[in-house]
């Protein structure tokens, strides 16, 4: 149908295996149409090995005289190869209005072979370092204060001697 354009697009047509990318659809329609989407709910699959983790909400706006239509699916795949994404088909009371492009996506293997059975971390240990300033700051915060509260007696003391040389 001319009325109504449709349009999707993958964020990245290349990620590794377990990484997602998000494909958004754009459908504008005349106000008139009530555009249903397919019917598509997270654990479904786009394709056979192409997983749907989210689907969003549909956002509508005015976009001119016609109304835009947007809908974000996130996806993943858990296998190396390419993956032809099949169209989106837009319908009107069951009627197809409209349909977007086929879409490729490409997962590639991770940097090293994975054995079953065995995990490694994703980075190694890391010492923390010994840092003897920090030591040596807190020994003179120690030094002051007790310069500071020796001072104080001293002080006092002294004022104390003051006020009862003066009442004798």
């Amino acid at each position: 149908n001319a009325q109504v354009s449709s349009l999707a697009t993958i964020d990245s047509s290349f990620i590794k295996i377990g990484q997602q990318t998000q494909i958004r659809v754009v459908v504008d329609a005349p106000k008139d149409m009530n555009i249903s989407f397919p019917n598509l709910q997270q654990g479904d699959s786009l394709t056979s090995g192409v997983e749907l983790l989210q689907v969003s909400k549909t956002d509508t706006s005015l976009f001119g005289e016609k109304y835009r239509y947007k809908k974000d699916y996130l996806v993943t795949a858990f296998d190396s190869g390419v993956y032809h994404i099949p169209p989106f088909v837009m319908k009107v009371n069951g009627n197809v209005v409209s349909q977007t492009r086929e879409l490729t996506l490409e997962v590639l293997n991770i940097d090293r072979e994975i054995v079953d059975g065995q995990f490694e971390d994703i980075k190694g240990l890391m010492g923390i370092g010994f840092d003897y300033m920090i030591i040596l700051w807190i020994l003179l915060a120690i030094l002051l204060i007790i310069g500071i509260v020796f001072g104080i007696i001293y002080w006092m003391k002294n004022r104390l001697k003051i006020i009862v040389k003066n009442h004798q």
